[in-house]
């Protein structure tokens, strides 16, 4: 069995969905990270000569030639290891297991070692992208709502984002409306109910401590991403300052840019995303990393239909993914591609035991969805 044929398609700029063929009929599908999408896709269209006619159960073999070939002179690496090429990489690895998992008749978690979770389903927080506007009334107003109808629905973890741009310095006062929308929310949704706060790399060192100090107060679960994603040395700064947990990893990509956060004991929650990291296998990798260090992973998860069963999958099988993992609350557009839905219920994500990823993919609504030429 060899790979015949390798495809991206650009679904409506929200999810990049590739399809992996085999010369004896298989199919598997992976996705890549949504942003820049044509982007993606074009680099899809380059690595993939270095994949055809060979064999699917290559997968080590084949990230590493997808990393790191010359073609025509030029090292695929210099693509851009640091997002375009390894979320390029992602998509067809995903692809390769989900084939691979269809070949044994096994799913995926089944040949990562099986679950470490035997129930069949994992904790779920909500995550909501509703990004805090400090001078807009209605924006704060449709957060609360946003969180209350996450714990209507059974969710006893949430997720709000606080930050604006990034890296950016925050004068006094929006500091105090960003821990503001938290503590409203707090009000509104109880003690019981764990939240999650993202500043998506906003601030600089003194102000997320002065943000995280006032988080502690609120019993905030994890502060993720409070500075940029490149300052480990402000990271792991911030992260010594507070009590309160600190997470970070979903803007790294390579496995050396992991072992730099957990052995130079940068954060305390490792956030890994299999649709940007060079797929499922070098996610489990980082995440055997962390668990060497007594780090728990947290899957950065939001993403489309074919990402979300991957970091299910991985989260499933891995002993140290032992919190609630992240899962897009208000429904991706592109889950119409599945022809059965997700099931989620009470705050929990049940994963299929069906071969390979587990679902199956409507192609005529892929092809309606599908950007032509991009």
């Amino acid at each position: 069995m060899v790979i015949k044929e390798v495809q991206a398609m650009n679904l409506a700029n929200k999810c990049v969905l590739v399809r992996v063929e085999t010369d004896n009929g298989l199919v598997g599908f992976g996705e890549c990270s949504p942003q820049h999408a044509s982007v993606i896709c074009a680099v899809v269209n380059v690595i993939r000569e270095v994949v055809l006619g060979e064999s699917p159960f290559d997968i080590e073999l084949l990230v590493r030639k997808m990393l790191y070939s010359r073609v025509n002179g030029y090292c695929f690496y210099k693509i851009g290891p640091g997002g375009a090429l390894t979320a390029a990489i992602s998509g067809i690895e995903i692809a390769l297991w989900d084939i691979l998992g269809k070949y044994y008749g096994q799913p995926i978690y089944n040949l990562l070692g099986g679950k470490c979770f035997p129930s069949g389903r994992l904790p779920v927080y909500a995550s909501f992208h509703v990004q805090l506007r400090t001078d807009n009334a209605a924006n704060q107003d449709l957060i609360v709502q946003k969180a209350l109808q996450c714990v209507e629905d059974g969710y006893r973890a949430i997720k709000l984002r606080i930050g604006a741009e990034w890296g950016s310095k925050f004068p006094e006062k929006p500091v105090d409306a960003s821990v503001g929308i938290v503590e409203r929310v707090r009000r509104e949704v109880g003690e019981e109910i764990s939240i999650y706060v993202d500043a998506n790399c906003s601030y600089n060192v003194h102000t997320a401590i002065q943000i995280g100090r006032e988080l502690e107060k609120l019993h905030v679960t994890h502060f993720e991403e409070p500075v940029a994603a490149y300052n480990l040395e402000g990271t792991k700064a911030v992260a010594d300052a507070l009590d309160l947990p600190i997470a970070c990893g979903e803007n790294a990509y390579m496995q050396h840019d992991f072992a730099q956060l957990v052995f130079g004991h940068v954060m305390d929650v490792l956030q890994v995303d299999v649709v940007k990291a060079c797929g499922i296998f070098a996610s489990k990798k980082v995440c055997a990393m962390a668990d060497a260090m007594d780090i728990p992973v947290i899957t950065h998860n939001f993403q489309g239909p074919m990402g979300t069963a991957a970091s299910m999958h991985l989260a499933i099988s891995t002993p140290n993914c032992n919190l609630p993992q992240e899962y897009r609350f208000d429904k991706h557009p592109m889950e119409a591609i599945l022809r059965e839905p997700f099931e989620i219920r009470d705050g929990y994500f049940y994963l299929s035991d069906r071969p390979g990823l587990g679902y199956d993919i409507d192609m005529d609504v892929v092809e309606r969805n599908t950007i032509k030429g991009a």
